[in-house]
């Protein structure tokens, strides 16, 4: 029949073992074992959501950085109109506080391409904009769903979490004029404790692959337009065609949080 026996350790002390107890509680084992075992711990990663993407890089089609310029260009007069309205707007998030608009139209036409990041604390500033913070509370909770699942029936379990790249789009009004569609990606852990309590820390990265695309326009509320309508974005492709201004990366990463 199975006997009770207090579970122990042995520690090495110098060079020798010295045995100690590392809990008053009683565990039941067969007889045919006479060993102590501590609680199961599993360890295991928490599958992708079915909206999970392997790559942050959306598909775009626009000819290559400059590949269109002439000498033509100079004369051109749509062109020219074309780069006075992107300065407008520029200078307009500049001028209205937008400092992330600011920031980023301006990278555009500096046309060096170079991959801007994002500073650790911007990260965690959008973080808090209702259209990533609603996915990302999302995410989370499906993962402590899936390890409050995984680890029934008592010890501690400790699951690793990659969301893959999930897609949103900010809300505030300087993100949704300076970023708009973004994908991001949560990676951490979630470690459950012996009494049913999850401990999950993240962090996230953010990627947009920072160009326009023809056919589609946008309100832009710092620049003044008596007629409402919506400005044409699409006409800014020229820009980066003709090698007036150039597409880059966004990238960043928060600090690590918890939730």
């Amino acid at each position: 029949m199975p006997v009770q026996i207090r579970c122990e350790r042995a520690v090495r002390a110098k060079d020798r073992f010295t045995t100690i107890p590392t809990r008053t509680a009683l565990l039941t084992f067969p007889t045919s074992r006479n060993r102590c075992r501590t609680p199961r711990r599993k360890s295991s990663p928490i599958p992708k959501g079915d909206k999970a993407g392997s790559s942050p890089n959306t598909p775009h089609d626009v000819a290559p950085f400059d590949s269109k310029s002439s000498w033509k260009d100079w004369f051109n007069y749509g062109l020219t109109q074309t780069m006075s309205l992107y300065n407008s707007i520029t200078e307009g998030a500049c001028w209205a506080g937008l400092q992330l608009s600011c920031d980023l139209w301006n990278r555009y036409r500096e046309q060096s391409g170079d991959t801007y990041t994002l500073q650790s604390k911007t990260v965690d500033n959008l973080l808090e904009d209702e259209g990533l913070s609603r996915g990302l509370k999302k995410e989370l909770e499906r993962w402590e769903s899936y390890a409050t699942s995984q680890c029934a029936g008592g010890g501690t379990c400790s699951f690793s979490g990659d969301s893959g790249w999930l897609k949103t789009k900010f809300q505030r009004l300087d993100a949704k004029n300076a970023i708009g569609s973004v994908k991001f990606r949560v990676t951490g852990s979630v470690t459950m404790g012996a009494g049913g309590e999850a401990r999950t820390r993240y962090q996230v990265d953010l990627f947009k692959n920072w160009n326009f695309d023809r056919g589609k326009t946008a309100p832009v509320p710092f620049l003044t337009d008596a007629t409402g309508k919506e400005i044409d974005l699409g006409q800014f492709v020229d820009l980066h065609e003709h090698g007036w201004a150039q597409e880059y990366d966004m990238v960043g990463t928060s600090t690590m949080h918890y939730f």
